[in-house]
C-alpha cells in the first residue's frame, strides 16, 4: 500500500528503524520464529500495522523455501466438482483452514493427464505447492503411489484404498450408515434395500459393514439381492431402483449411499406409483442443502463435510511442518436428522417419522 503522500509503500527497513530493531529481527517476528522477546514482537508488529506494511510474499518463499500454496487434487472432472454439493462443503472448510494459516489454494482436476501420459501434473513435478490434498474416491491407487514418489507431504479426504499409509480425515462410514439402517428397523421395516456406492472403494466396504452391523442388532439376517451398487448420483438411485422394482424385490425401506442417490431412488418409486413414506421409507447420507426440499423432505445422516475440509488442510500442514502426530485414520462424527420421509410400520401404518 502506498504511503499518504504518494511516495513508495514501506518496506522492510523503514519497518525495522521504526521499531529500533535489525531487519533481521523484523523479519524473524513477522515470520513468526522462536527466540524473540514478547516486547520486542510488539513493537515490530505495531510498527509494521502503522505503516500498513505488506510483506513481500517473494522474498518470504525464498527466506522459508516454502510456496505458501497447497494443492488439492480432486478425481473428478471439474464440471462434477462445482456442480458436486459436498465438495463445495468440502472446499469452504479448507478454504477456511487455508485462510486461517496463510495458504492459498489450488485445484487441480482429474488425472487424465496421468492416466493418458504417466506422468504427474507439473505443479507436483515442479513443486509449486508444500503439499497435496487428495480428495475423491476416484483417485487410483497407482497415481497416489506416483505422488508418493515424488516424496511430497500428503493427506486425503475419505480414504482412497486400504493401507495407504496417507493422512485422511473421513466422516464415520461404518457408523453413519448403521445409524441409518438402526432408524429404519426401529420403525419395523425387515426388507431394507441398501444402495451402495461403486463396492471397489474403501468407504463401500465399511457402509456395508454398518448396514450388517445393523442388521444383525436389529434380529435381520443380511441378503445380499437387497444391496445394490449405484455411481452416487441421482441418476444412479433413479437405475438402481428401477432395477430392483423391475426385479419385484420385497422390500419397505431403502437406505441410500448419498441424499443426491435417495432423491433419484424416490424419483423412480413415485414414477412406479409408489408413495413415499406411505409405501416405502427412504434414507439418505450428507444431509446435503437439496435434502429439506426434497419431495418428502428427506431423513439422512448429517455428515459435517465442512469440518471433514478444514481438518484435512490442519492435517496436511502438520505433515508440511513435521508435526504430524502418526494417526492415518481421523473420523468425524455424523448423526441422524429426521424428517418425514420414513414411516412406522411396526404397528399398523403409523405415523411418519
Amino acid at each position: 500500500m502506498f504511503k499518504k503522500d504518494g511516495s513508495s509503500p514501506s518496506n522492510i527497513r523503514d519497518v525495522a528503524k521504526l521499531a529500533g530493531v535489525s531487519i533481521a529481527t523484523v523479519s524473524l517476528v513477522l515470520n513468526d520464529k522462536p527466540g524473540i522477546k514478547e516486547g520486542t514482537k510488539r513493537k515490530v508488529l505495531a510498527a509494521a500495522k502503522k505503516l500498513n506494511y505488506i510483506p513481500n510474499i517473494h522474498a518470504k518463499r525464498l527466506f522459508t523455501k516454502r510456496t505458501g500454496c497447497i494443492g488439492l487434487i480432486f478425481a473428478s472432472h471439474i464440471d462434477d466438482v462445482l456442480s458436486n454439493l459436498v465438495y463445495s462443503r468440502v472446499f469452504r472448510g479448507a478454504s477456511k483452514s487455508a485462510d486461517r494459516n496463510r495458504y492459498n489454494l489450488i485445484s487441480i482436476y482429474g488425472e487424465k493427464e496421468f492416466i493418458e501420459t504417466h506422468s504427474l501434473p507439473r505443479i507436483v513435478l515442479e513443486r509449486q505447492a508444500d503439499g497435496f490434498l487428495l480428495i475423491g474416491r476416484g483417485i487410483s491407487r497407482d497415481f497416489a503411489y506416483a505422488l508418493k514418489e515424488q516424496n511430497v507431504p500428503l493427506a486425503s479426504v475419505v480414504s482412497l484404498f486400504e493401507n495407504s499409509n496417507i493422512p485422511t480425515v473421513s466422516p464415520a462410514f461404518k457408523e453413519g450408515t448403521y445409524i441409518g439402517v438402526r432408524h429404519l428397523a426401529s420403525l419395523g421395516h425387515r426388507r431394507i434395500v441398501f444402495i451402495d456406492s461403486p463396492f471397489e472403494y474403501w468407504s463401500s466396504r465399511m457402509r456395508i459393514e454398518g448396514y450388517q452391523a445393523a442388521l444383525l442388532e436389529s434380529g435381520i439376517g443380511f441378503e445380499e439381492e437387497l444391496v445394490f451398487e449405484s455411481d452416487l448420483t441421482a441418476e444412479g438411485g433413479y437405475i438402481a431402483t428401477k432395477k430392483l422394482l423391475d426385479d419385484r424385490v420385497d422390500f419397505t425401506a431403502i437406505s441410500a449411499v448419498n441424499d443426491t442417490t435417495a432423491i433419484g431412488a424416490i424419483k423412480a418409486l413415485k414414477e412406479a406409483g409408489l408413495r413415499v413414506p406411505e409405501d416405502i421409507s427412504v434414507v439418505g447420507f450428507d444431509d446435503i442443502e437439496l435434502s429439506i426440499y426434497s419431495d418428502p423432505p428427506l431423513t439422512t445422516v448429517w455428515v459435517p463435510w465442512e469440518e471433514v475440509g478444514s481438518t484435512a488442510v490442519d492435517v496436511l500442514l502438520d505433515v508440511i511442518n513435521g508435526s504430524h502426530d502418526g494417526r492415518e485414520m481421523i473420523e468425524l462424527p455424523v448423526k441422524l436428522v429426521v424428517r418425514e420421509s420414513c414411516r412406522d410400520v411396526s404397528k399398523g401404518r403409523g405415523s411418519q417419522r
